[in-house]
């Protein structure tokens, strides 16, 4: 009887063992994934840096990259006349091609 009892007693230590082994190495993983995300904060403020941007928030970045992506496409009126311009410039072409 007494062999039993410490046999489950061994057990329950073994058991408790194993748990507090499982629960550091999630810890050791959530730290070193928190360490990469900070790393990763870290290389895009420099890369700002090195591009001549001042470190801004995730919103004044998305900002700026909504005011650039605004300077490549051409306002609705000056697409207009650029369409105009081609239109016009195909019927002249069409009368010199079948007058």
């Amino acid at each position: 009887m007494a062999g039993d009892y410490y046999q489950q007693q061994q057990q329950q230590q073994e058991q408790q063992v194993l748990v507090v082994l499982q629960q550091l190495q999630q810890q050791q993983q959530q730290q070193q994934q928190q360490q990469q995300q900070q790393e990763q904060q870290v290389l895009v403020v420099l890369q700002q840096l090195q591009q001549g941007e001042t470190p801004a928030a995730d919103g004044d970045s998305r900002a700026a990259a909504a005011r650039d992506k605004r300077k490549k496409y051409k306002t609705a009126a000056e697409r207009g006349d650029s369409m105009q311009q081609q239109s016009s410039k195909r019927r002249q072409q069409a009368y010199q091609r079948y007058p």
